[in-house]
């Protein structure tokens, strides 16, 4: 990866991690991250910029099922660019 990929990813971790905190990954849902969209889209987030932190928040999920610590990946919605 270029290394401002790997920048830009670990900001997006940051993000994720001041928001989602000490959840407990079995209590992430799909309201929960409906929620975390919307507290993006109020501050005034491009609908790409949020699309990029929620795949990050996808592959996670997606990881932790791999790993069995999710039984099931909660959906997640991506915003339409326009």
């Amino acid at each position: 990866k270029a290394f401002s990929t790997y920048i830009r990813e670990k900001e997006i971790a940051g993000i994720l991690k001041s928001h989602f905190g000490n959840v407990i990954i079995k209590t992430i849902d799909t309201k929960s991250i409906e929620n975390y969209t919307s507290k993006r889209v109020d501050m005034g987030l491009k609908p790409a910029s949020i699309n990029r932190e929620l795949t990050m928040v996808r592959f996670m999920l997606k990881k932790a099922n791999d790993w069995h610590y999710l039984d099931k990946v909660p959906k997640v919605s991506f915003l339409k660019l326009s």
